[in-house]
């Protein structure tokens, strides 16, 4: 049963291929009518998602949890991360409230501009102080607010050379320590030397308070911002993330004055990743064509049917691209491959067709006779490998990651809209490429003894004892090989959003990486907390409650009395 179906399956191949023969003009113009008007419909239905949350169901459980929690924190979706560092926590400050304010001016590149912290936590930054370093803090500023009211009097160089000179004597005195001048008095030689040297140098007043030199955090400040993102472009993110670099240039926000502008988080990373892959597919892409072509000219020795066989792949290419277009609307991140795959796997079908057929030509069958015979012969094998091609991209589409699953349809279909091309399109132009006394001509000699020596072929014992080493020596490394569930190891490791990403991760107080709970109410919050802390895998758990300070009153009574002894400050710097 199955050798008569197969004859009847390659006699109706063959006679297919026949018909195309005697109208290889009419099938020609009728392929090319209907793949322009393919190729029209393709260009306007078919539409790019770069969505990467869009290839996953939404009626997966962390989607469901997810759609929840951005409906109740909208401002925490699709957000990018602007990290700011300044030469000192004050022109950290200075850069991020001109950066947010020229952001704010955009509605139209970013819906929401968020700055954390902001004025209710600088007013009340000393109640997030523990009880003891507030008490240090007092007694410091108790101690150097004599020379806090000498500035206020005078803030002019004469008024910092006076300050220099009490504090001098403060020390040769014994009323002060010498360690207590350290801070003013190197940054006061730091700035005298950036003037010598024709450096620009700033003089951070909240390290000379503070009496030391602030860490990183103290000096970085950050910005959470949601761009205007358009999922149909290649790059998503490119106008809005292209706008934040030339809001900083505009404002001279980079390292000649002071601060450093960087751009992190998802939308960032998936912006960065995306121009790269865009400027690698498409150098990818013409190399790939030119060596495919390079290849079907060593192996098929005709111009006229590696020609015909490119423009074969290429209409079934458009045709499979329309298909896309009606079936499933859209090309995710992962579909687009699909292109990649057709080329690869559908130039086999032309490859197996026109080698049969000059097969044929080199034991002397005429054209006609050779193109049909060749559909009768190989045409049932090149149906099964298409079938079974197709068949494993199929198995991806019932799977819930509709990412791969839309691969595994248009991949799938696209195999048999390559064989159809393959029998219809590549016959027609194979027989309009012939020559008119093709007939006459004599089949090329190097058509007749085509002999392509291998080194298998020739030392097979040799081959064969390389091939077990090297199977060996896989088998020695394979305990080596690990899964790593970083998704950063992924990306370009060059990019700036993945260093700074990297770099925010090493800090351990502003790691980008979290996971959000929501509970009912602050004590479920508090007590998932803490069971949440206990695990080896968590570093910290915060709840709401933790933004409120403890032991206020005790704190308040503090900062009243630092305020009694630091009013004159105030007034004094009101009378100038």
């Amino acid at each position: 049963m199955r050798g008569r179906f197969e004859q009847r399956l390659a006699g109706m191949l063959a006679g297919w291929v026949g018909l195309t023969q005697a109208y290889p003009r009419t099938v020609a113009a009728a392929m090319t009518i209907a793949t322009i008007l393919l190729g029209v419909y393709a260009q306007s239905h078919l539409v790019l998602n770069t969505d990467l949350d869009a290839m996953f169901s939404e009626e997966l459980p962390h989607r469901v949890l997810e759609i929840e929690y951005e409906k109740k924190f909208p401002m925490m979706a699709e957000t990018v991360l602007v990290v700011i560092d300044g030469e000192t926590p004050e022109r950290a400050s200075e850069a991020t409230d001109l950066l947010a304010e020229r952001m704010r001016g955009r509605p139209d590149l970013f819906r929401s501009v968020f700055v954390p912290g902001g004025p209710f936590f600088e007013e009340h930054a000393l109640l997030y102080m523990t009880t003891e370093e507030l008490e240090d803090f007092a007694d410091h500023l108790a101690r150097v607010q004599p020379y806090l009211a000498g500035l206020a009097r005078d803030g002019t160089l004469r008024g910092l050379a006076n300050l220099l000179e009490r504090g001098v004597a403060a020390v040769r005195d014994g009323e002060i320590e010498g360690s207590e001048l350290v801070p003013i008095l190197d940054h006061t030689v730091q700035a005298v030397r950036a003037v010598l040297d024709g450096r620009r140098y700033r003089l951070s007043w909240a390290e000379v308070v503070a009496g030391r030199n602030l860490d990183v955090d103290a000096r970085r400040r950050f910005i959470v911002a949601q761009p205007v993102i358009d999922y149909r472009e290649m790059v998503a993110g490119r106008r809005p993330l292209g706008a934040l670099r030339l809001f900083a240039r505009e404002l001279g926000l980079d390292e000649e004055h002071g601060v450093r502008v960087r751009i992190t988080g998802d939308i960032a990373l998936s912006y960065e990743e995306m121009q790269l892959v865009q400027k690698q597919a498409t150098i990818a892409g013409i190399a790939s064509f030119i060596l495919v072509a390079g290849l079907l000219l060593m192996a098929l020795r005709f111009t006229r049917l590696v020609t015909a066989t490119l423009t074969t792949l290429l209409v079934g290419l458009i045709w499979t691209f329309a298909f896309a277009a009606a079936a499933v609307g859209h090309l995710n991140m992962i579909s687009v491959a699909f292109a990649v795959l057709f080329i690869g796997l559908a130039v086999d079908f032309g490859i197996h067709f026109c080698m049969r057929y000059e097969e044929l030509l080199v034991a002397g069958c005429e054209h006609e006779e050779a193109i049909v015979e060749t559909a009768r012969g190989v045409g049932t094998s090149i149906l099964l490998c298409a079938l079974t091609t197709a068949i494993g991209f199929y198995a991806f589409v019932p799977t819930d990651f509709s990412g791969v699953a839309e691969l595994g349809l248009i991949s799938g279909s696209g195999m048999f809209i390559s064989v159809a091309c393959t029998f219809t399109m590549l016959p027609a132009l194979i027989a309009l490429g012939r020559p008119r006394d093709a007939a006459s001509r004599p089949v090329p000699a190097a058509l007749r003894a085509v002999s392509i020596p291998t080194i298998a072929s020739r030392h097979p014992r040799t081959v064969a004892l390389a091939a077990l080493l090297f199977a060996v020596w896989g088998a020695l490394l394979l305990p080596d090989v690990h899964f790593d569930e970083n998704p950063l190891r992924v990306r370009d490791p060059q990019a700036e959003s993945v260093q700074v990403f990297e770099e925010l991760l090493s800090s351990g107080s502003d790691s980008p990486w979290n996971v959000s709970v929501l509970a009912d109410g602050q004590e479920e919050a508090q007590s998932l907390a803490a069971r949440l802390e206990s695990l080896p895998e968590v570093r910290r758990a915060v709840t709401m409650g933790d933004f409120v300070p403890e032991d206020q009153d005790e704190k308040l009574s503090m900062i009243e009395d630092v305020a009694m002894f630091l009013a004159p400050v105030a007034l004094e710097s009101g009378k100038t």
